[in-house]
This record gives structure tokens, sequence and C-alpha cells, in this order.
């Protein structure tokens, strides 16, 4: 299956309405698109740190995204926000790639499990 990118503004608020998967650094949001694809966006708030702390939560999210094999044929836009109203900016200044792709996998996992349940009752 292919992949692509997240472009409006309005294809990430969609997202907003599908599953949500919290995570201590991270939200994991998806949503079935219909499309023959998947796609990926990630967006991250100024109370995560300066722009130089932005972009590297950017890129590795990106880098993870190009890397990973997504299961079956559901095409879903996926969405990963990027902070947590608990967490200080200091926190994100000191998080690992290895921690953070971990909880991107755990999020895409939930996301996928969830809406291959939801498929599975339907038929």
């Amino acid at each position: 299956m292919k992949k692509g990118f997240l472009r409006s503004r309005g294809e990430y608020l969609k997202t907003y309405k599908g599953f949500a998967v919290k995570l201590p650094l991270i939200v994991v949001y998806a949503k079935p698109n219909g499309l023959d694809r998947h796609r990926f966006g990630c967006t991250t708030p100024r109370t995560v740190g300066k722009a130089v702390v932005r972009n590297k939560f950017r890129r590795w999210a990106k880098e993870i995204y190009r890397k990973t094999v997504f299961p079956g044929d559901l095409a879903l836009d996926l969405h990963v926000f990027v902070g947590s109203r608990n967490k200080d900016k200091q926190v994100y200044k000191e998080v690992s790639f290895n921690d953070y792709r971990k909880q991107i996998f755990e999020g895409l996992t939930r996301a996928f499990r969830h809406f291959k349940m939801a498929l599975d009752k339907n038929d």
C-alpha cells in the first residue's frame, strides 16, 4: 500500500473525530480515509519547545513513518500530536529517538488493532 502525507488543515482536523491513543509524550489520532493509501501528519505545538526541538520531533516522526510496514489493506489517516499538558519543555529536550519511536509504534499498533477489530465485528 502506498504512503502519503496529510497536507491541509482540514485533513488534520478530520483525524480528531476518529480514534485517539493517548501516551505519555504523544497522542496518535487515526481515522479511515477511504483512499488506497495511508496518510501521515505530525503536529508539534510551541509548548513542546523552541523550533529546533519541534522540528526534530517532526523529522523523527516522518522517518519512523517511512520505515514502518503497516498491516493489512486498511487505509488510515494517521496524525501524531506531540505534546502533553502535564509535561514541561525540559522533558522533550531529553527524549531519545528510541523512546519516541516506541511510543509511536505503540500508538500506531493500538490504532490499527482498533480498526481491525471494528472491521472483524462488521463481517
